[in-house]
């Protein structure tokens, strides 16, 4: 649940990253990805 909750953290830093910056979208896509990950991760992981 933790890592499901870390995820969700990054893709949200990642949404507030994009409205806050102008230009660097790379970077914000990047950070979003790895959220994604996370969270599909935590998702899929059957410990708790």
């Amino acid at each position: 649940m933790k890592k499901l909750q870390f995820g969700t953290g990054i893709l949200l830093f990642s949404i507030l990253f994009q409205l806050c910056s102008y230009g660097m979208d790379f970077v914000s896509l990047t950070i979003g990805v790895i959220g994604l990950v996370f969270v599909i991760y935590g998702y899929l992981s059957k410990s708790e």
